[in-house]
């Protein structure tokens, strides 16, 4: 998992894209958002509502997009005995010195490959032609240094996704000085058939192809895309604008070049200043492109404790706003689609739920998570598959998963299968033993957004399988894994790098996974020389609430959840009045207690055993235990389950298993201890067994052989001033 030439390679990823973005481009001048008010913004983006960063002004004298220019001679009046003639040429798009610019007519007859054996743009003949033919008999070598080369890319991100598979086929990206739009490119310049349709040269129309029909005051041709199809076609734009394919051998075919051009080395608008023509163009000098990965966050991978950065993969790029697309590399975590039976789409879920609350605060920093922008997430049947698929209204989440069709449009061929992580199958991911492996690891199962069924209230929602076929599964199914998507502010993302603040550290003298010592506990069973410091185990550290949330390294004691076998929650229960009186005044002095905070303390369903979501009113304690939703937030990031327990808690009877080695640690004996939550019924609590696992189904509540680790959350500013040790690591 931890892959030490792909971790390389992404640190030198975004190194080298912090370097160029430090040395090539000014820092971006702060901002106020225009609808919020929110100030300081440094991304395209407001980091409180999503606005745009509001638009630059414009010279007006200058070249835009849809101006002609002309530059460069070929065939186009199919009279050679006068030469050839000079290219016109559509700006697509300008930044700063340099234009994307396309032939205004249809100008070159080529095949799109020679055979029909599948090929893909990065060998084909057409960009041969584009490249070697074109290239050099169109421009003069002054014209040549005026032609910049293009990163194109050829990722399944530019395909029509109605023909999203196109048998697997995604060439490399290649670097190009001449090369044709794809289907993604096409719809951003051309958005209708109108402005798609190409007017054929003389040239064309009598030696390749065009269309009888006359349209204004010449006769359109249809032209190749450089995305593959099914089967051996490529696509095409038709004689009328719209969509198609066409063999890959067709002798008639036609181009329209395009290229990327410095506007001054064309004689077309004044140098650059020194030092500026960098920022113009970052199609030349990103690093980042589709399929490319990085990493951002922190999660639990390897199953111990602890946290690793999250790989994700860019699935799409918005070159106009710098906005990319991430999805998880790898399955990250088991979660159901929704705790209960009951119908659900991506609205009301639970695991939409989940992703935008608990997994967004576990894996990302505060500063973090003004990268992610909140996105508009379509949830229309369009999302999903056929006639009888669940729609539901859109929503607007930060992390979300893919729907069916975006699935099809970015993970076809290769990239549709997906491994979990060692976490992710502790957890339950189901894996695939029988199919082929990815880099040597099993693939798994991964919720889709989309629901599934064809009857209305199927309670079904789609899922990926481990061939990367879409499949579905009940909502309440736990073998199915999650990888989570958003979109970032690529500038915000690498500003947020390169100042340092991207690391999941508070700044501050105690971390997560430290041990500390506050307050005194009878823990080794003699009672002749009084009380031992508590040792605690920090969960987390929030600069916000300036607080450490502790729990006992140890289990320190034994107690029954509740007197008898009755109904009960954790409000009512007998451990709940015992923790927050007689533990609360035997472990802490009045000052001590002073320093231990007020905790609202969430009782709700989600909380809770996952297949019976048992809810009650949340309540303020200062000592409490932790819930399910706690354990598996915690398990992600450095908690460890089996514990053992005291000397104290073992005389009192506490309940261990001493016939299994994988009960002991360090030769001693682990033991079980309570959660708050209920099991699966009202007279049962949740608790974690001698060996680690959590078990759902839970105990009687007036079981007396548990034992019990508290928890609390403490000022650190009362830690700091108390002196408390921090215990070194042995």
């Amino acid at each position: 998992m931890k892959k030490a030439l792909a971790i390389l390679m992404t640190v030198t990823l975004l190194m080298t894209y912090a370097t160029v973005w430090a040395e090539g481009t000014a820092e971006p001048a702060p901002w106020d958002c225009p609808n919020c008010g929110t100030s300081g913004n440094t991304g395209n983006f407001c980091t409180e509502c999503g606005a745009s960063r509001p638009a630059e002004t414009v010279d007006e004298d200058a070249i835009k997009p849809g101006d002609i220019i002309s530059f460069g001679l070929y065939e186009q009046d199919n009279d050679k005995s006068n030469g050839p003639e000079s290219i016109e040429w559509i700006v697509l798009e300008v930044k700063g010195d340099r234009a994307l610019v396309i032939s205004r007519y249809g100008l070159v007859k080529a095949q799109y490959a020679t055979t029909s054996n599948k090929q893909t743009w990065t060998d084909s003949q057409l960009r041969s032609v584009l490249n070697g033919e074109f290239y050099d008999s169109a421009f003069s070598d002054e014209e040549k240094t005026a032609i910049l080369e293009t990163q194109v890319d050829e990722s399944f991100s530019q395909h029509d996704p109605n023909h999203p598979s196109a048998d697997g086929r995604m060439g490399k990206n290649t670097t190009d000085f001449i090369y044709v739009l794809s289907y993604t490119e096409m719809l951003k310049y051309f958005p209708t058939e109108k402005d798609r349709m190409c007017y054929a040269t003389e040239y064309i129309r009598k030696n390749a192809n065009y269309s009888d029909k006359k349209y204004d005051d010449g006769y359109t041709c249809w032209y190749w895309m450089r995305n593959p199809a099914y089967k051996n076609n490529a696509g095409i734009v038709t004689f009328d604008g719209s969509f198609n394919t066409c063999y890959l051998h067709h002798a008639y075919g036609v181009a329209r070049p395009c290229c990327r051009v410095s506007l001054s080395a064309l004689g077309l608008a004044d140098p650059p200043e020194p030092g500026a023509s960098e920022e113009t163009e970052p199609e030349t000098e990103r690093v980042l492109s589709v399929w490319d990965t990085v990493t951002f966050g922190r999660y639990n991978q390897d199953n111990q404790p602890g946290t690793e950065p999250i790989e994700w993969t860019i699935i799409d790029i918005d070159e106009e706003t710098g906005r990319v697309l991430l999805i998880s590399t790898y399955i990250l975590d088991q979660q159901q689609y929704n705790r209960t039976s009951a119908p659900a789409n991506w609205e009301s879920c639970t695991l939409r739920a989940w992703l935008n609350d608990t997994f967004l605060n576990t894996v990302f920093t505060p500063e973090e998570q003004k990268v992610i922008l909140v996105t508009d997430v379509p949830n229309d049947i369009d999302q999903g598959y056929g006639y009888y698929k669940k729609g539901g209204n859109d929503t607007r989440d930060k992390l979300y998963l893919l729907s069916y069709a975006e699935f099809n449009r970015y993970m076809t061929g290769s990239f549709a299968g997906s491994t979990p992580t060692d976490f992710a199958i502790s957890n339950g991911v189901h894996v695939s033993k029988n199919l082929p492996t990815i880099e040597g690891r099993y693939t798994g199962l991964w919720w889709l957004r989309s629901s599934n069924g064809m009857l209305l209230n199927s309670g079904r929602a789609d899922c990926v399988d481990g061939l990367g076929q879409i499949g579905g599964l009940s909502v309440e199914n736990q073998e199915c894994g999650v990888r989570p998507c958003c979109w970032v502010d690529l500038a915000t993302l690498q500003n947020l790098r390169a100042a340092g603040a991207g690391e999941q550290e508070s700044g501050l003298s105690i971390q997560a996974g430290d041990i500390v010592t506050f307050g005194h506990y009878e823990q080794d069973n003699d009672l002749e020389n009084g009380t031992e410091p508590i040792k605690w185990f920090v969960l987390e550290v929030s600069r916000e609430t300036d607080s450490a949330w502790l729990i006992s390294n140890e289990v320190l004691d034994v107690h029954a959840y509740h007197s008898s076998s009755s109904y009960v929650n954790w409000c009512d229960s007998a451990i709940h009045a015992w923790l927050n009186d007689d533990f609360l005044n035997a472990a802490f002095t009045p000052e001590e207690q002073e320093n231990i905070l007020l905790t609202e303390v969430d009782n709700s369903g989600m909380q809770g055993n996952p297949q019976r979501m048992f809810t009650s009113d949340n309540t303020q304690d200062r000592i409490f235990l932790l819930s399910y939703g706690e354990v598996q937030r915690f398990l992600a990031t450095v908690l460890s389950l089996q514990c053992t327990p005291s000397e104290y808690a073992l005389t009192k009877g506490v309940f261990v298993y001493r016939h299994d080695e994988g009960t002991f640690i360090d030769g001693k004996p682990a033991c079980k201890w309570w959660l708050r939550s209920p099991g699966d019924s009202r007279n049962k609590a949740m608790y974690v067994s001698c060996n680690g696992i959590l078990d759902l189904y839970g105990y009687t509540v007036n079981q007396k052989d548990y034992g019990v680790r508290p928890c609390c959350r403490i000022s650190l500013e009362a830690l700091e001033q108390m002196q408390v040790e921090v215990v070194p690591e042995e």
